[in-house]
This record gives C-alpha cells, structure tokens and sequence, in this order.
C-alpha cells in the first residue's frame, strides 16, 4: 500500500554551499564527535588510576557509557555522509541525470554523464576504489551496525598504571579485533579526508575541500 505522504518539493538540495563544504562539514562532524571519545575515555583513565581504590571501582558511569556509545554512532554516521555528499557532487558536477534521492553507489557507478567530460572515469574509478576498501567496509558496517544496536566495546585494563584499552568488535569476518577506538578511529578519518582530496576538482571551491 502505498504511503500517503509525499516529500515536501522544496526539500532540496541548493546553490548556497558547495559539494565540497558540505562535504568538509560532515567530515568535522566526524572529528567532534571523535574529539568527545577522546575526552571521555581519557578522563576516565586519568581518575581510574589516581583513585587510591580504582581496582574496586567502575572504569566509566553510566552516563559516560551512554555517551561514547552515542558519540561512536554519530562518528560513523557523519563518515558515511561525507562519502554520500561525495556522490550527490558527483551527480551535480558531471551531469549524470539521477534525482537526489535516487544517489547512492550502486547508481552512480552505472551513471554515464550527459556531456562528455574526461575526468568522471577517473573520478568514479577513485571512488570504486574507496568503496572496495577495507577501511570503507568497516565504517559502513559498523554505521549499519547501529542502526541495530549499540556497537559492542571491550574495555583492557592492564594490571600495572598504563593505558586502558577500549576496542571495537572488528568488522570483518575473521579480522582481529579493533584496537583502542582513540587509536583507530582517526585512521578512518584521514582516509575520507585523503579521498576527498582526490575526488574535489579544483572548479569546486579547493578552499573548501575535505
């Protein structure tokens, strides 16, 4: 049965912001959030081994949980948008004919431009690249995750004052475990902002690029 609501027309996207910034506003989404990791995990490691009694207390509270768990939500949400807005350039930049929201990666790859331009068999081939990656596997799976159930964290704590790890189930079949998610987590951002440099042409506003 068909749904009775309709998209408001207007929800468009518009010529106020490049497909660069957009981009690049997505990608400091990614790196606040990750900052918050930071600052979370770390305070907790430095009041876990100052406490004279921390072997009988809890690494993080309740609400220190609940916060990184929403925290590495949104950080693999806001990864996946930059990769996203990477596509809907490409769809405006390189005429390639599909509505907003029919962009998505399987789409994209078969779209051919309506004007010949040289460079979008190249900029489709870096974005194949991307996509098969490792590294682009494991951050959609991990955003898909999500949208499940919380992302599962094992917490280390080494016997002698040192540092705490916080690891992430891996997301790959037979991969080893994550290591420490403040460890890891930014080896996924300078991926996306070193894909970023190779998608944006410098037509689209290379002071904004990712």
């Amino acid at each position: 049965m068909a749904t009775p609501h309709k998209p408001n027309p207007s929800l468009r996207r518009t010529g106020l912001f490049s497909g660069s910034q957009l981009a690049l506003s997505s990608l400091n989404g990614a790196n606040y959030h990750l900052t918050r990791i930071k600052q979370i995990l770390d305070e907790a490691e430095r009041v876990w081994w100052s406490a004279p009694d921390f072997e009988d207390s809890q690494f993080l509270a309740s609400r220190d949980v609940n916060e990184v768990l929403w925290h590495l939500r949104s950080f693999f949400w806001e990864l996946i948008g930059v990769f996203d807005l990477m596509l809907q350039w490409a769809n405006e930049h390189f005429q390639l004919g599909l509505s907003e929201d029919q962009v998505k990666w399987n789409t994209i790859r078969q779209a051919q431009p309506k004007s010949n331009n040289p460079t979008w068999m190249e900029t489709r081939r870096v974005l194949r690249e991307a996509w098969d990656s490792a590294w682009c596997f494991d951050v959609r799976t991990y955003r898909n995750f999500s949208h499940r159930s919380f992302l599962h964290l094992t917490t280390l704590i080494p016997r002698q004052p040192g540092k705490i790890i916080v690891a992430m189930e891996a997301a790959r079949d037979n991969a080893p475990m994550c290591a420490d998610i403040r460890d890891e987590l930014p080896k996924y951002v300078e991926a996306v902002r070193v894909l970023g440099g190779k998608v944006f042409l410098p037509s689209d506003d290379p002071e904004n690029a990712v």
